[in-house]
C-alpha cells in the first residue's frame, strides 16, 4: 500500500531537502507534496488529504501545532514535527496532539525515516481498526440478534426467542426447546425459519456473541469466563465463532474496547 505525504516548512532549503533527500517511493511513500507556510499547509491538508504530515512548528500565519489541532481529527493523518526549538512546552503539546515524533533541526535523516516507518505502522493499525469497526457494525446493524417486539412473531417463535434470551448461557438444542414447548423439532424449526428468516443455530450463535460483546464492554471477566457465561463450553470454539461473525478475535475486540478506540465502556 502506498501513502501520501505533505511537508509543511517555510524555509525553502529545508523543505526541498526533506522532499528530495531520499527515494520516498522506496519507503512506501508514493506521493510527496510541499507547502511553504501554515495557511498553504492547512488548505493542502484539506485538498490533498495526506496520510503523513511533516510540519515545522514556527511558521508564518499558522503554526504547525495550530494546523494539527484544527485538522488531524477530521483528516486522520499521522503528524511528525520538526523544530528548531527543544522547548519542553512545545514537545508536551505535540505529545498531547498525538504527534508520532518531535525532531530537532538540523533533522537527523535516520530518525526521520524511523519516524515515517512508525507513522506507516500506525496507519496500518488504523486501517485494521476501520476494518474491525466495519465488520462489527455490519454484525450489530444486521438486526439478527436485536430483541424485537414480541408481537412481530407468532406465539411459538416468541416462546423460542424468549427461551434463548433467558437460557443462552446454558446448553440449548432444538430438541430441548421442542420438549419445553411440547412440539416436534421439525415443526418449530419450520416456524422459526419462516418468521425469523434465519436458521435457529445461526441465530443462537449470533445472540450469544452479541451478549459476549456486551460483557466485554461492561465487565472485568476474562475471555474464558465470558465464553462460558455465553454458553460456549470451550474458549477455542468461542474464538472461532466470534471471529467469523465480528471480523476480529475476542482478544483484539477487548483490547480496542479497553483503549476506548472502539466502543466506549458502558457506565
Amino acid at each position: 500500500m502506498g501513502y501520501k505525504m505533505l511537508i509543511i516548512e517555510d524555509e525553502v532549503m529545508i523543505r526541498k531537502g526533506l522532499a528530495l533527500f531520499t527515494d520516498w517511493k522506496a519507503h512506501g511513500i508514493t506521493e510527496v507534496r510541499e507547502a511553504s507556510n501554515g495557511a498553504e499547509g492547512l488548505e493542502m491538508i484539506k485538498s490533498f488529504q495526506p496520510d503523513i504530515v511533516i510540519t515545522d512548528i514556527c511558521m508564518p500565519i499558522r503554526s504547525g501545532l495550530e494546523i494539527i489541532e484544527e485538522t488531524m481529527v477530521e483528516y486522520k493523518y499521522i503528524p511528525i514535527i520538526i523544530s528548531g526549538y527543544s522547548d519542553f512546552e512545545y514537545a508536551q503539546q505535540a505529545i498531547e496532539y498525538g504527534v508520532t515524533a518531535y525532531l530537532l533541526k538540523p533533522v537527523d535523516t535516520d530518525k526521520l525515516l524511523e519516524a515515517v516507518e512508525k507513522a506507516k505502522e500506525e496507519l496500518h493499525k488504523q486501517s485494521l481498526l476501520e476494518d474491525y469497526q466495519t465488520s462489527c457494525n455490519n454484525f450489530i446493524n444486521s438486526g439478527f440478534f436485536v430483541e424485537k417486539p414480541q408481537q412481530q412473531y407468532g406465539p411459538i417463535v416468541t416462546q423460542m426467542l424468549d427461551y434463548v434470551h433467558d437460557h443462552y448461557s446454558e446448553k440449548i438444542t432444538l430438541g430441548i426447546i421442542a420438549e419445553h414447548l411440547h412440539y416436534s423439532e421439525n415443526f418449530i424449526l419450520r416456524r422459526f425459519k419462516e418468521e425469523v428468516k434465519a436458521n435457529f443455530s445461526e441465530y443462537l450463535s449470533q445472540y450469544r456473541i452479541s451478549r459476549a460483546m456486551d460483557l466485554m464492554r461492561t465487565s472485568e471477566n476474562t475471555l474464558s469466563e465470558i465464553a462460558a457465561l455465553c454458553g460456549f463450553s470451550e474458549y477455542k470454539y468461542f474464538r472461532i465463532v466470534f471471529t467469523r461473525y465480528v471480523g476480529c478475535t475476542p482478544k483484539d475486540f477487548q483490547r480496542l474496547v479497553k483503549e476506548d478506540r472502539f466502543f466506549a465502556k458502558k457506565q
